[in-house]
């Protein structure tokens, strides 16, 4: 399928899209991603006026994406390998790219990040509001192709990878007063565990030692009316931790 038929499918199929300069990332269009349609009119004009065209799909209104780099260094892949290896396989879109590194499409409905780069971990980018990607079967600047390498219909995030994100953003978010943490220390609804955990953790890591975070944060747990899985409550903490650690050197 050309790449012109390509972009009518995912039109079709409720993506928006724009034409990008053909085998290169820039726009093609002087409003770049914010150009991007899902008219089969528009979208057949523009191709028609150059069928070369690369697709490119905005990021950050009804989908994201999770961007694993490979770039001179193979630190994403391995925490990627670690995650899978915690939390099991990612199973959504995933796109292959032509310098060795992977994109997870996921939806945007009940979560939307904001975008970032390697602030998650070392070399693993969102691609949120503001963003957009290359989309099969458009061609690299080093000649490669983009190409699909799970077609599995594109999904919410798992809640872990909610949680280890919605921890990195924290620090952007409003600070909290004594009071709202007292609230939440004295428990939350089942929806908000994770994301609780997570900014519980980095708070008290922050102040504390590992051990003692640790022991606070089973308090937490064990005094909630539906407590997480004592192994779920410890793969986020540990995951949590790793990044920290990194971030800001040995805990107490």
């Amino acid at each position: 399928m050309d790449l012109q038929q390509m972009a009518l499918k995912y039109a079709q199929n409720g993506v928006s899209v724009f034409p990008c300069v053909p085998n290169e990332k820039r726009p093609a269009t002087s409003n770049g991603f914010k150009s991007a349609s899902m008219d089969h009119q528009q979208i057949n004009d523009w191709w028609e006026t150059n069928p070369n065209y690369n697709i490119g799909i905005p990021t950050g209104e009804t989908l994201w994406v999770l961007d694993i780099d490979v770039h001179g260094s193979n630190e994403g892949m391995e925490q990627l390998k670690e995650w899978e290896s915690n939390y099991g396989q990612i199973q959504t879109t995933t796109i292959q790219t032509p310098t060795g590194g992977l994109h997870y499409y996921f939806s945007g409905t009940q979560f939307l990040p904001t975008s970032s780069t390697s602030k998650l971990a070392p070399q693993v980018d969102i691609k949120g509001k503001g963003g957009y990607v290359l989309a099969p079967p458009s061609i690299h600047p080093n000649g490669g192709t983009y190409e699909v390498l799970n077609s599995h219909p594109i999904v919410e995030a798992p809640e872990w990878l909610k949680t280890l994100i919605g921890n990195s953003e924290g620090q952007q978010k409003r600070k909290l007063s004594s009071d709202e943490w007292g609230e939440l220390l004295s428990g939350v609804n089942v929806g908000e565990r994770n994301n609780t955990l997570a900014r519980l953790a980095g708070r008290y890591l922050y102040k504390l030692g590992s051990h003692e975070t640790y022991e606070i944060l089973k308090m937490w747990n064990a005094n909630l009316a539906n407590p997480l899985a004592i192994s779920e409550l410890n793969k986020t903490f540990s995951s949590i931790l790793k990044r920290e650690i990194k971030k800001q050197g040995a805990w107490k």
